[in-house]
């Protein structure tokens, strides 16, 4: 249990080698928080410290979009609804109809293009020959369909800015 004597750099050490540390989950809000405090801990009713000390004191700690953090569906799900104000349902609707329309566009040949972010595209991979591993023997790899992501200007200033 983390109390509140215990530093940030203690706490994002802890962060870093996969403890659990709750005061440094102020993230995506309560229910963030709620997932990395002990259940013992939510049963009592206790508050994170990490909402009641830590804003307090007025600490930047991590989020879901810092380097090196990997962000699932329903995190961005719950991120772009916090941002947009609208409702998660809605939120996943719109997301779900977004990469589906990607995934038709582009398994048709087509190109799908969203300036400043990207273009999603199709690319050829020709027919090689290979080796197995574990034998070491000659082997036929088809040719392929690939999927090709290229950043646009705007993506890659924003990520070579950070």
């Amino acid at each position: 249990m983390l109390h509140r004597t215990t530093t940030v750099t203690k706490l994002l050490a802890r962060a870093q080698r996969g403890q659990r540390a709750e005061a440094v989950c102020l993230t995506a809000g309560t229910a963030h928080v709620r997932a990395c405090m002990p259940a013992a801990r939510r049963r009592q009713g206790a508050a994170p410290i990490a909402r009641t000390h830590a804003d307090r004191v007025g600490w930047q700690l991590h989020s879901t979009t810092s380097a090196g953090k990997t962000m699932n569906k329903q995190e961005l799900i719950d991120y772009v609804a916090a941002k947009t104000g609208s409702a998660k349902t809605e939120t996943a609707e719109l997301l779900d109809a977004l990469i589906g329309t990607i995934t038709t566009a582009v398994a048709q040949g087509g190109t799908v293009q969203l300036i400043g972010f990207g273009s999603f595209s199709t690319g050829a991979r020709a027919a090689r020959v290979g080796r197995n591993p574990a034998t070491g023997a000659e082997i036929q790899i088809p040719a392929a369909k690939t999927v090709k992501f290229t950043a646009g200007k705007a993506f890659k200033d924003a990520v070579n800015a950070s």
